[in-house]
């Protein structure tokens, strides 16, 4: 629960003032121009406008200004692309809306459908990315399309860029990733229904993933972590993503409100706390560290304070717990560090030998999960039997044996 926060109804006119103390902001039809509560997508701009799209609107306000475009039908995306361009997707077609002018691009055979889904939408430099039920396309400043893949029941749901410019793709069937344009399919152990939801890059380029009933996924280049509702995220149906500035991470719901996560800590926003739903439909940071959250029953705006209560607390002391173990297929290594540290963990057998490493390098503050599949150096499945684990910290190293069953 959050302590202090207020709710606002203000007035059709936007002014970052109303954001002057911890407060929600809540914009709908009551108090505002905006025609429908449902908000479907949200997009900041360049110049820090905030746009989104609401029962076939299109929206943008900024300073004491509104602004809406009337669109066509249903099931609409926006993302903000160049200093005065926004684009607009739909299942069938692809819009440019710009001060000097409005353009309707047809989709390529392959992508277009009429089966109503929310489409997905990423701009890079030169390139605007659509996804869809049917695939993914690629629509360039030359007025050219390349479908970089489609097929029956491919549901793109979510796609960003890392810091390193590779493209990371949530589907309701796992998680693609295109670097220098090669498209590889991400499999792990970890993962158990692979219906992920959205996708995020944090300020340390790690990737989080949503997902509709295991909670949240992270990637930091290395390991796979798992957060589930076990951990403080409240209710594993995660249904959007963000990060602001101190890289909290922002996890919309699709039942259980908005949950804040910096590492350390879980606080959670619900409709006792003044959100006027527990369903999240999509979430954004603004320039100004401002959490902008479409709900069916308005647009929230959220002044966010860490002076808020905690709502849970990782334990204090270094842990290494590994299961199962005994193993067949593979087994979880899960340790805590209590502080930033550097990170050794090798397998070995009875004989000394070193069979695998499974962590070397700087690791954060935190929980951290990484599976073995009782595979060596080579990719070799080793015979079974009885085998040391040495975690490391520098200055603590705990020893556990493992054994591998036939």
């Amino acid at each position: 629960m959050i302590s202090q926060v207020i709710l606002l109804l203000i007035l059709p006119i936007f002014s970052t003032e109303v954001f002057s103390q911890e407060v929600f902001a809540l914009f709908n039809k009551d108090n505002s121009p905006i025609l429908s509560d449902h908000i479907q997508s949200i997009s900041i701009s360049k110049l820090n406008d905030i746009e989104f799209i609401s029962n076939s609107k299109f929206y943008r306000f900024a300073g004491n200004n509104w602004d809406s475009i009337e669109l066509s039908i249903a099931d609409y995306t926006v993302e903000s692309g160049k200093i005065g361009e926004s684009w607009v997707a739909s299942p069938a077609s692809l819009y440019l809306l710009s001060e000097k002018h409005n353009k309707q691009i047809d989709l390529p055979i392959g992508l277009n459908t009429d089966i109503s889904t929310l489409p997905v939408l990423l701009i890079d430099q030169n390139d605007v990315w659509y996804g869809n039920y049917r695939g993914l396309g690629r629509y360039n400043i030359e007025d050219e399309w390349e479908v970089v893949n489609n097929e029956d029941d491919f549901y793109i749901t979510g796609m960003v860029l890392d810091l390193n410019g590779i493209i990371w793709i949530s589907r309701f069937g796992g998680i693609m990733k295109i670097e220098n344009h090669e498209v590889e399919i991400i499999r792990h152990e970890l993962f158990r229904k692979y219906l992920f939801s959205c996708v995020v890059v944090d300020n340390m380029n790690c990737v989080w993933f949503g997902t509709h009933s295991e909670g949240l996924y992270k990637y930091n280049g290395e390991i796979w972590t798992n957060y589930p509702s076990t951990d403080g995220l409240d209710g594993n149906d995660v249904s959007c993503i963000t990060v602001d500035e101190a890289n909290n991470i922002w996890i919309g719901t699709y039942s259980n409100g908005i949950t804040i996560f910096n590492g350390q800590t879980w606080n959670h926003f619900t409709i006792d706390d003044g959100l006027p739903s527990n369903e999240i439909t999509d979430i954004e940071v603004d320039h100004e560290n401002n959490i902008w959250a479409g709900t069916p029953k308005g647009l929230v705006g959220i002044k966010y304070s860490n002076s808020t209560k905690i709502e849970k607390e990782y334990p204090k002391d270094l842990s290494f717990n590994i299961f199962p173990n005994p193993f067949n297929s593979y087994t979880t290594i899960e340790y805590f560090l209590p502080h930033n540290n550097f990170v050794s963990l090798s397998i070995y057998d009875i004989l000394g030998q070193k069979v695998v490493d499974l962590v070397d390098g700087a690791m954060s503050y935190g929980k951290h999960t990484i599976n073995w599949n009782g595979k060596d150096f080579l990719g070799n499945r080793v015979s079974s039997g009885i085998y040391i684990s040495r975690f490391s910290t520098g200055a603590h190293t705990i020893c556990k044996k493992i054994t591998i069953l036939k």
